[in-house]
């Protein structure tokens, strides 16, 4: 139906808060003040914003950016307010900052100005949560080797690999020795002989 039939929908006094379920279109209501009292799941699934999110603002301060045509923005409210009734083709943005261009068709109930967008261009997938590739800083590869040698010692005592079956053990490792081992050696070192004395 029409934009005001969509308005008659609302669920009473609640009401202003839900669009009714049946509009498949992004639709925002604000009250004479230009604040949001009611958008509904389609508004939110483009605009990123829960209704609880958006109620009480101005759509402006939620969706404009840097690329939104304000001269056709403010001319679309402008029109609205005069007339009724008014359209436009705006850029917006996301909650996320992702940008789309949507054609808005405005209409006056009352004191209720009701937006219904069509998406002329879509905002950009949502990127995938992956892990950004990055070189290894010098600690990290550092870090890593001090494991595998740890592991290694591990390893080593667990199965006594230290010591061939016809040769003597080697000698432990004098806290002397660590002391003149240069750093970051002192520390592999005193990790090894941790891990392989348990």
């Amino acid at each position: 139906g029409t934009l005001a039939g969509q308005a008659l929908q609302l669920r009473h006094s609640a009401a202003l808060s839900q669009m009714a379920p049946s509009s498949d279109k992004p639709t925002i209501v604000c009250d004479g003040a230009g604040k949001v009292v009611g958008v509904n799941d389609a508004w939110s699934a483009l605009c990123g914003y829960t209704e609880s999110e958006a109620l009480g603002k101005r759509p402006a301060d939620l969706l404009q950016c840097e690329t939104t045509e304000f001269d056709v923005a403010a001319e679309f409210t402008k029109t609205l307010l005069a007339t009724g009734r008014s359209e436009a083709i705006l850029t917006n943005r996301t909650k996320d900052g992702r940008v789309f261009k949507h054609r808005l068709v405005g209409e006056r109930l009352g004191n209720l100005l009701i937006a219904e967008g069509t998406v002329i261009v879509p905002p950009a997938p949502r990127k995938a949560a992956t892990r950004k590739a990055t070189r290894a800083s010098s600690a990290d590869v550092w870090g890593a080797l001090v494991s595998l040698v740890a592991l290694l010692a591990a390893f080593a005592a667990a199965y006594d690999l230290a010591a061939a079956p016809d040769e003597p053990p080697l000698p432990p490792v004098e806290s002397q020795e660590l002391a003149a081992a240069s750093p970051p050696h002192a520390e592999l070192v005193s990790l090894c002989k941790s891990v392989a004395t348990g």
